[in-house]
């Protein structure tokens, strides 16, 4: 039986460039491309922002991805995208990656009765966070504790209504 993660997750990108300024923001069809492969990846671009010195992208995350593996993927799949459009250009080592959320009460409740909240590793997937989590308060109670739908979501202080709309 899979694990019954019922997830709500959406992380931001943030990426700088490693020299002056990046390339002008490309067309849609580069993005289209773009998400089209990152969505193989389990990541689904819901928004992007771009300037000469920064561009910010939000994406909605599967449960099975680290945070660590959207940073590295997010810049490889983007970087080669710009090469192979002829518009190369070298990113800083510095990237951000922040969990953002619109988690509420109604919606949760309709999946859990216990709220936990937990940072977890980000080399560990919010999956792996929560079958270790899940297996742990089984294990502590000696009994069913939970019920057989888990919910997994992002919060932070932004609320996903502060992201444009990318279209």
């Amino acid at each position: 039986m899979a694990f019954p993660l019922i997830h709500h997750l959406f992380h931001s990108w943030s990426g700088w460039p490693a020299g002056r300024v990046f390339p002008p923001k490309p067309s849609d069809v580069f993005f289209e491309a773009l998400a089209a492969a990152w969505k193989t990846d389990g990541l689904e671009l819901q928004s992007s922002a771009w300037t000469p010195t920064q561009i910010q992208l939000t994406l909605k995350t599967a449960p099975g991805g680290a945070p660590v593996f959207l940073a590295a993927r997010v810049k490889g799949r983007l970087q080669h995208a710009l090469q192979r459009a002829g518009t190369p250009c070298r990113f800083s080592r510095k990237i951000a990656v922040r969990s953002l959320g619109d988690n509420r009460s109604p919606e949760v409740g309709t999946y859990l009765h216990v709220h936990v909240a937990v940072r977890g590793d980000a080399e560990r997937s919010p999956l792996a966070l929560a079958e270790a989590l899940w297996g742990s308060l089984h294990c502590a109670v000696g009994c069913g504790l939970m019920g057989e739908n888990l919910y997994a979501g992002t919060f932070s202080e932004y609320g996903l209504g502060a992201i444009k709309k990318w279209t």
